[in-house]
């Protein structure tokens, strides 16, 4: 897009105009590209490099697939939306459909700057018939990309530093006639984009979570911040404080400065006009650390990363269930395919684990990891493609929660998330399995490092309603606080608790120990719903170390507790 100079008054007199204008020439002929922002890089070498024109100046064509088909629609009539950049780009179907055939090819440009060539790519999937191309003058391809049969941009990175300073094209393909035989094409940008790391190859994107405090992350691959929602980020009866980063520590590795989600007021957005996911084959991956398991309300997963609206069968969806069962669907518009792992490849409440999700349309599959391992498999249709949803990226929020009370939204991650990447085509058991072990290599010893995430107090700190002696639960909710139990000389107390939130509702029992009834130490959650117990929805007897019963509640999800207390 070309810049434009400000307006200048025509009410100031004749010297003030001119000063204005010297000054306005003055700063035209010191602005170098990197400073006049990607416009200025692309204005360097392409007259329209963006078809902000309106028009196809500064391109020549061949036959007539491109004839008409610059345009500002946002999107395709029966669908959105393209996510072009700025207003105008080319729609290789608006001209005449997928029928017509032809070629559009830019102006030479000399190839500076960084030595990479970028532009925005979507339509048919077609190597061989259907592409662009950053080609040389006599038209030798240097580069190729074609479309993923979607009409919503992607971004496609070409690494051309071995042509610096040389005079170069970028062409656009159109020989394909059926079915999706048309390609799309916007923003070419010359010599702005950073050389690509090695380690982010195939990646469409990648939150590292490296930030270690804040109230915002950056996904490593478009370099965009994303905000994090947290309770505390504009606190009422507090002073404002950061979302729960884990404490940076180098035997840690890749998991070093994690984020803790709270499990009801963390998460992670990414708007939908940001999010360019591949349809035809993708892979999701994260290290999580739960902390305890929902009840999985209306049938749904805790989200630890989706984009999904699955009663449009549209997006995709990796999350956990009651128990830790895990679990990834995938939406194509006409059907909503879902695998989970069984009870053996469960997560473990207070333990880092690698899980991973290949889509494989290919090859007919989706697969699921654990630590490198494969867990499951589902056979799905090799015609399956992913119908995105038209809705935010969330990590850690379900896209469509169950809401308690008309107030707290469940079916969100309890614990830590880490090294979330969404990888551009199905990766094989071999790739799952080498970056698992890349990882392993980072932490010390070569074993996973511990969770950490027992809930801090100091979150209330300065909150004016915290009671000061008055026990309380150090997180989220609780109630029926049960009479102190002495035993070994030490005080138990035992209360209701849900691990998730401010409000009942996945009720386990919390406990603590004190030796004066006044200083009280929190220990770990002493009866949480356990897969195959007595009670795998709500712990329902407490015993005393001499098995002799302590009380009775009857914590369930289908009425009140009502505790019964008998001697020890």
């Amino acid at each position: 897009m070309r810049t434009r100079s400000p307006a200048t008054s025509r009410t100031g007199p004749p010297g003030s105009l001119l000063r204005t204008l010297l000054v306005l020439v003055a700063c035209l002929g010191m602005t170098t590209p990197l400073m006049s922002g990607q416009a200025g890089a692309s204005d360097s070498t392409l007259s329209n490099p963006g078809f902000e024109r309106g028009d196809l100046s500064g391109w020549s064509t061949t036959g007539t697939a491109f004839h008409g088909s610059v345009t500002n629609q946002p999107g395709w009539g029966w669908g959105c939306c393209f996510n072009q950049q700025d207003t105008y780009h080319l729609w290789g179907f608006a001209g005449g459909g997928d029928a017509p055939t032809g070629t559009v090819t830019s102006e030479p440009f000399t190839l500076t700057g960084t030595g990479m060539v970028s532009v925005l790519v979507s339509g048919g999937r077609n190597g061989d018939q259907l592409y662009v191309a950053l080609t040389t003058l006599d038209g030798t391809a240097l580069h190729k990309a074609t479309g993923t049969d979607d009409e919503a941009y992607r971004r496609v990175t070409w690494d051309a530093r071995e042509h610096l300073g040389e005079q170069l094209r970028i062409t656009a393909v159109d020989q394909a006639t059926g079915g999706w035989g048309h390609i799309n094409l916007d923003d070419v940008r010359v010599g702005l984009d950073k050389a690509p790391d090695p380690g982010l190859d195939g990646l469409a994107a990648y939150w590292d979570f490296a930030e270690g405090q804040g109230t915002a992350t950056t996904e490593r691959i478009s370099q965009s911040t994303d905000p994090i929602s947290y309770v505390f980020n504009n606190a009422v009866y507090k002073p404002n404080s950061d979302p729960l980063w884990r404490t940076k520590r180098q035997e840690d590795g890749v998991l070093s400065g994690a984020l803790l989600f709270d499990g009801y007021s963390t998460w992670v957005t990414r708007a939908a006009s940001q999010t360019q996911l591949p349809t035809d084959g993708m892979t999701v991956e994260a290290w999580v650390a739960p902390r305890a398991f929902e009840w999985g309300d209306e049938g749904k997963p805790s989200a630890i990363v989706n984009q999904q609206d699955k009663a449009a069968r549209r997006g995709f969806s990796l999350g956990v269930g009651r128990h830790g069962v895990w679990q990834f669907g995938i939406g194509t518009g006409d059907a909503w395919y879902e695998t989970a792992v069984p009870q053996a490849a469960a997560l473990a409440a207070g333990k880092w684990a690698h899980i991973a999700a290949a889509f494989a349309p290919s090859e007919g599959t989706i697969t699921l990891y654990l630590n490198g391992e494969q867990v499951a498999r589902t056979a799905i249709p090799t015609t399956a493609r992913l119908a995105k949803a038209d809705v935010p990226l969330l990590i850690g929020r379900h896209n469509q929660p169950a809401v308690i009370n008309g107030t707290f939204a469940v079916n969100m991650f309890n614990g830590q998330i880490d090294e979330v990447k969404v990888h551009t085509d199905a990766l094989t058991s071999e790739s799952v399995r080498a970056g698992h072990k890349h990882d392993m290599q980072t932490f010390a010893g070569g074993s996973i490092p511990d969770a950490r995430m027992a809930m801090d107090r100091s979150r209330y700190d300065g909150d004016r309603y915290r009671p000061g002696y008055h026990f309380s639960a150090p997180n989220h909710w609780m109630n029926e606080p049960h009479t102190p139990i002495q035993v070994n000389g030490k005080y138990h107390l035992f209360y209701q608790h849900n691990s998730h939130g401010p409000y009942w509702h996945n009720i386990g029992w919390g406990h603590a120990v004190s030796e004066d009834l006044v200083h009280w130490r929190d220990l770990p959650v002493a009866l949480a719903p356990t897969a195959g117990s007595v009670a795998p929805e709500a712990p329902l007897r407490l015993r005393s170390p001499r098995r002799r019963p302590w009380a009775s509640p009857r914590a369930g999800r289908r009425g009140r507790p009502r505790p019964r207390r008998r001697r020890a």
